[in-house]
């Protein structure tokens, strides 16, 4: 079970082999500003933040810590407008220097290159620790004044993912798992999810939580991206009983999605459905030597512009093969490309 945990969380008390911590980072960038932020972050991690080098040390102890404890991600939620960007050092120690002194007065432009230095500082250790960087994007926060806690926030329409084009190239490194606030932008995350191979369409956050949108959301993303390129789903729950109904939902809706859109309109079987869909490959390039993988897959490996295709008895045929590629979404990897088919046959031995 995947928990989200504050920054200066202790990380005590649970085992975390069953619960496993995530860093969230929200305040981190976000709310710096605030002497208590600073408080907690000095007091968590032993560093005052001051300047960059204070700040990738403070940040670096949250990182191992969490890190030692069993730690699998670092989580952000993000505004709209947000669009990550390196901040020079000499920018970077300014603007810190500025809201260690000032506090919540440092000018809005100071906090806002502090954000941006704090995030792309995450980023990078991300990358150095291994870890994945969870965004959820396109959240306003208090828009409904009145409204009760986690009852005033809204989506935006106006987010675009093009604004984390700069830190998806920068970082190739680092799988971004990302979550959209609401369903209209779910073509836009099937899209990038489908072209860059550090992006991971993450789940149904929020206000896409909702069936009707879960529905039309789960059957793009099938239809366009491979599935090591998508995580189907999580509870966001706040109480440990809220799981059983959400994940229950959910299945329904796989269920659905799969015997309407694979058995009935493909004339698949239940069987294939299942293998084909939910567990296909993607055609990452690899540097190792054709080999045999689960039974009814279809298994790319690169070498140099030629690329090895395992397939199966079920695709024997030319028109059989390349239907499979793009009905599994290989097909745009492999273009330009001299292919190698192979097919195996019932003992498992490779025909070229």
């Amino acid at each position: 079970m995947f928990l989200t945990n504050d920054f200066d969380d202790r990380l005590e008390g649970f085992n975390t082999e069953r619960y496993i911590p995530c860093l969230r980072t929200d305040d981190l960038v976000f709310k710096l500003a605030q002497p208590s932020v600073r408080e907690r972050l000095a007091s968590c991690s032993g560093h005052d933040v001051t300047d960059s080098v204070s700040l990738e040390q403070a940040l670096r102890d949250r990182f191992q810590v969490f890190k030692n404890r069993g730690a699998r991600a670092c989580a952000i939620s993000l505004p709209p407008h947000f669009a990550p960007r390196p901040v020079s050092t000499a920018r970077a120690d300014r603007a810190l220097g500025q809201l260690a002194t000032k506090g919540l007065d440092a000018d809005a432009s100071d906090q806002e290159a502090a954000g941006y230095a704090v995030f792309w500082k995450l980023a990078e250790l991300c990358q150095e620790y291994r870890l994945p960087f969870d965004l959820m994007i396109g959240v306003n926060r208090s828009v409904y004044a009145a409204g009760v806690y986690q009852g005033q926030d809204l989506y935006d329409s106006r987010v675009s993912l093009i604004q984390y084009q700069q830190l998806f190239n920068a970082f190739p490194e680092v799988r971004f798992p990302i979550s959209v606030l609401a369903s209209v932008t779910n073509q836009e995350l099937a899209s990038y999810a489908w072209i860059f191979p550090n992006v991971i369409a993450n789940g149904h956050w929020w206000y896409s939580n909702t069936p009707t949108y879960i529905e039309h959301d789960l059957a793009a993303r099938l239809e366009a991206i491979p599935r090591t390129k998508q995580i189907g789903y999580y509870s966001d729950m706040y109480k440990l009983e809220f799981a059983l109904p959400k994940f229950n939902m959910y299945k329904r809706i796989l269920a659905k999605v799969l015997a309407e859109r694979y058995v009935q309109d493909r004339g698949w079987s239940e069987e294939r459905a299942r293998i084909s869909v939910c567990k296909f490959s993607s055609a990452t390039p690899r540097s190792s030597s054709p080999s045999i993988r689960e039974p009814g897959l279809p298994w790319l490996s690169y070498h140099g512009d030629l690329w090895d295709v395992v397939t199966t008895e079920a695709t024997e045929s030319t028109e059989g093969f390349f239907e499979l590629l793009y009905e599994e979404r290989l097909s745009n990897r492999l273009h330009g490309h001299r292919v190698r088919v192979a097919r195996r046959d019932r003992s498992n031995q490779i025909e070229l």
